[in-house]
């Protein structure tokens, strides 16, 4: 876990969301890293999924170049708000993506065995 509780660990972060990690395969995906902390694609008997991690905090900026993808990210009407992603699928926005075949669903129903 990185300082302030953000998970860097795809196992880690699979066992929060009540999911064994031991059955399936991870690779990192490519991120901004100032945007998110986090996102690997889990695989596990033929099905996929995007794990993605969000967090509130994030590391002090070295540069003004890296402290541009920061500022304002704890504002919600921000384009970098940290929980904008996830707010989208809470709230059934994603939804919209459906018919493209790219589907929101409860990581509760996904199988690891």
């Amino acid at each position: 876990m990185r300082p302030g509780g953000v998970i860097n660990d795809p196992a880690v972060a699979l066992r929060r969301l009540g999911l064994d990690a031991s059955g399936v395969s991870v690779e990192e995906l490519a991120q901004n890293r100032w945007l998110t902390p986090g996102i690997w694609q889990v695989a596990s008997s033929g099905d996929r999924m995007a794990l993605k991690c969000l967090a509130r905090n994030r590391p002090i900026p070295g540069s003004a170049w890296d402290a541009h993808w920061t500022r304002g990210a704890q504002e919600p009407t921000r384009w970098n708000y940290w929980a904008r992603e996830g707010l989208a699928y809470k709230h059934g926005v994603v939804d919209a993506f459906e018919a493209g075949g790219i589907i929101a669903r409860d990581p509760g129903g996904w199988s690891t065995t």
